[in-house]
């Protein structure tokens, strides 16, 4: 499955070009494309090779992208989670309504990932705590 979809006609042309083993005009072509960035460089051409991805393979890196997304998520939650742990315990610096603000925020947290696309919605703020993370 191809990582990039050429859009640009510019490209399109100095690929060809290059495909073709007309490097000069390649080179021409990049130099005059005013859509292209001025980074790419004619190496770039040897280096990708770009394949028209099917409307089947396009959906299929949607889902790929989409099960990225909540795994993030997910692991930024975890995260979350972890770091907040110290809020619970019995020594912490905080007051009984701190702690259960803290209690009911890492609720929060558990509960965003049974949303139905948690990776679009925005995760739960923290409370404001007077004790120190730890």
């Amino acid at each position: 499955m191809a990582d990039h979809v050429i859009v640009n006609v510019e490209e399109q042309v100095a690929r060809w070009f290059y495909e073709k083993g007309l490097h000069d005009h390649a080179r021409k072509a990049i130099r005059a494309a005013e859509s292209l960035p001025d980074n790419l460089e004619f190496a770039a051409l040897e280096m990708q090779r770009t394949i028209p991805m099917t409307k089947d393979e396009q959906a299929e890196r949607r889902e790929e992208t989409k099960i990225a997304a909540v795994e993030r998520t997910r692991l930024e939650r975890n995260r979350l989670l972890a770091a907040s742990d110290w809020t619970q315990t019995p020594d912490s610096p905080l007051s009984e309504k701190e702690r259960k603000a803290w209690a009911d925020y890492r609720q929060k947290l558990r509960d965003h990932m049974g949303k139905a696309d948690p990776a679009k919605a925005n995760l739960p703020k923290p409370p404001e705590a007077k004790g120190e993370v730890g």
